[in-house]
Formats: structure tokens, sequence, C-alpha cells
């Protein structure tokens, strides 16, 4: 009993690897709303703009300046997410509101974003993660740089990331799941959750194997190059003859610099740089630093517009507020304060303001009294 007991605990270990690119995600509780010429429409146009604002939610979670992201088509956004949950749904024969949930995976939101997200998005996504693997026999080596072949990569670690190229470093949780006999079997969607929330175009995975020839004495470098991309997987073959053990750093050093030099891609600064004057930058462990904090409300009317604004103004610790509207009921209020979160909680409860927190978004709630 023990034995089979082992055996399904192993058998769902390896399912969940293999599975685990279908992992899904949620987001919750996103209060949605519009209005149609028909139900139907209404319906439609609440779930289009919900679906837009979960993009900009993931995005902000990334890193990922959500104004450089155009407009994404409605039927891309239905290939992406999936309502998991309905609650407090309202419909009349031209309105729709809802609290929903959406469910989505990390590589359909990578694409999404990639294909929309124009040069600044593209320039924070990693051409490669690379992962450099030493072979001998059956015996497989990820990180440890005893060997010299995975010392060469680890040397070389500053000079891949300058061309958009990551080894990661171990750690614990990675030498876990990525145990040599998974590591050969890895799928790019597998990657792109193991590895997140690092971004990533494609996967390589570079295997070096030595051989030698009994008859000769001489040796060979055996490489294999993965590559592990979207939609396919290459496999390019390699062999270096090697006549002593001197010539093996500098060939290793050669198939660095082939890696960099054909699949690598040097850092645009200056699109890094382009960072819109509407982008929230909030600094970190800095005492006393004003941080700017960008909130979205939904404000049906000038009266709790003016509502919202008195409240904001009555809030000491905000040093100044500037309110702009986004589109249809939304509204974008960008505040400066030198309060932390829970400071801030505190003011807002006492003016009858409250907020939901997604990354750096803020959802603005205006707290009607009796509701």
């Amino acid at each position: 009993m023990k034995k089979l007991y082992i055996i399904i605990i192993s058998l769902i270990a390896i399912i969940a690897f293999e599975v685990c690119a279908s992992d899904l995600h949620e987001i919750s509780d996103m209060y949605i709303e519009s209005q149609g010429n028909n139900k139907y429409e209404a319906k439609i146009k609440a779930h289009e703009l919900g679906m837009r604002r979960g993009v900009l939610i993931i995005a902000d979670k990334m890193g990922i300046p959500s104004s450089h992201i155009s407009k994404i088509p409605y039927l891309r956004l239905k290939e992406t997410f999936n309502v998991s949950l309905v609650v407090n749904e309202t419909q009349t024969e031209t309105t729709y509101s809802a609290l929903v949930n959406y469910q989505y995976d990390l590589y359909s939101i990578a694409k999404l974003l990639l294909d929309y997200g124009g040069d600044v998005v593209d320039n924070r996504f990693y051409e490669y993660l690379v992962l450099p693997i030493f072979k001998q026999k059956n015996a497989v080596n990820i990180w440890d740089e005893s060997k010299q072949w995975n010392k060469q990569w680890a040397l070389s670690r500053e000079l891949l990331e300058q061309n958009k190229l990551i080894y990661p470093k171990p750690t614990k949780e990675l030498m876990k799941i990525l145990t040599p006999d998974k590591v050969l079997n890895l799928s790019y969607r597998n990657c792109i959750e193991i590895f997140q929330p690092i971004l990533l175009k494609k996967v390589m995975l570079v295997i070096c194997e030595f051989f030698t020839n009994i008859d000769t004495g001489k040796s060979i470098m055996k490489l294999e190059f993965v590559i592990l991309g979207p939609n396919d997987k290459k496999m390019i073959p390699l062999e270096y003859q090697i006549s002593s053990n001197d010539e093996i750093v500098p060939l290793v050093d050669t198939v660095i610099s082939k890696v960099i030099n054909n699949y690598g891609k040097l850092i645009d600064n200056k699109v890094a740089q382009n960072i819109t004057k509407d982008e929230v930058i909030t600094p970190k462990n800095e005492a006393n630093t004003i941080r700017t904090i960008m909130l979205s409300s939904y404000v049906y009317d000038d009266e709790g517009l003016e509502n919202i604004k008195r409240k904001l103004g009555n809030i000491e610790a905000i040093e100044s507020v500037t309110i702009k509207h986004d589109y249809d009921k939304k509204y974008k209020i960008i505040i400066l304060t030198k309060y932390d979160d829970f400071e801030l909680a505190e003011n807002f409860y006492l003016n009858g303001l409250s907020f939901k927190k997604y990354g750096n978004i803020y959802n603005l709630i205006n707290v009607i009294e009796g509701k």
C-alpha cells in the first residue's frame, strides 16, 4: 500500500509539471458596467471594458507601462480571458453591470503584450532565457560552477543580460523544480510559468557533452541548441574538435559569443527611458519621499465627482490632486503623498473613501453613507 501511495504521489508531481503551462491565474472582483443599444450589446461592451482593464492591471504587476499598450481588439481579449465568476449581475434592455472574475494564463498574456505593446513593451522582454546544461552520461548539471562549462556561462551573465539574454541565478525553488530529469523536457509554456515574472520571448537550452575517440584519443565537444518558442521547438547540433584541455575555456567563450551574436539584441536605452509623464513611479524604501499614486474610479455624475474632490481635498496627507477623464465614466485620479498605504487607507476611511489595490493601480471607492 505504501509503494502504491508513493507511485501515485510521483505521478501527480509529474503531471503537475507537464501541465504547469495551463496554470490559470485570476483577477477577482472586477466591476464592469456599460450601456448599449440592446441588453446583449451592453453586456459585450461591459466585458470588453473589463478585459481591457484586466490587461492593464496585469501589465502593471509585470512592471510594464500601461500607457504604451495600444487598444486591443475584442476578439483577442475574449481569446485571452475566461469569465470564471459572475455576481451581482444587473441587466436592463440597454444596460449591464456585474462583479466578475477573469481567468487567464501567462502565455496568452505575454503574446498579447508583445503584439500590442510596441517598442517600449518589447524592450522589457528578454529575447531568450538561456539554460546552459552540462551532460556526463546520465548526469545533468545546470548550475554547478565546478564544471568549466557552467562557470564560463556564469561569468558571462552580465554580458548576456546587456544583450537581452538571461541566464537565471539558481534559487532553492528553481533547483527544486528544475531537476535533471525534468529540465530536458521543458516547454516554452513551462518556462513562462516557472520563471515568472521574467518576461521571455523564447527559451534556449544549450546542452554540452564531451566524447573521446578511443582510437585517436581526441575529444569532441558536442553541442545541441534546443530553441523553445511559443509555437515551435528547434534543435540545432554543433561539434568542436578538441586537441587539449587548454582549448576548452576558449571554445566555451566562443560558444557564448556565438549565442550573443546570433540570438542577442542590445537593449535600446532610448526606448527603455521613454516613460510618459502619466506613468506611475513609486519609489521604494525611501522615508518621507513623495509618492505618485494613480487611482481609477467610476463617476456617474457631476455631483459624484464634486463629492470625491471635496473628500480628497480634506485629507491633509495628500499634497496635490489631479483628476483626468479616462473614458466613458472612468476617471484617473493622480495624488502626491508622503504617507504609506496603511496611513493613506486610514485617512481615506476617516473621510468616506476606500481603495482596492492591484499592483500599483488603486481603484478608488467613494463610500456612500447608508450603503
